[in-house]
């Protein structure tokens, strides 16, 4: 999914998400890709914890 022309990591966390949960996802992302940039936004959808994106 990531390669090296990927430049943004995009998470989408669901309604039943804890925010702990999310912020250290999003720590361990930004640890193992420091060259991109990750963005998370509440998309409150009911059936998935996450949906990702990669550019």
């Amino acid at each position: 999914m990531v390669t090296e022309d990927s430049e943004l990591i995009t998470i989408f966390y669901g309604e039943d998400c804890e925010e702990e949960i999310v912020e250290q996802l999003v720590a361990a992302l930004e640890e193992k890709y420091p060259h991109m940039d990750v963005q998370y936004f509440d998309g409150k959808q009911p059936l998935y914890y996450f949906i990702t994106s990669v550019e």
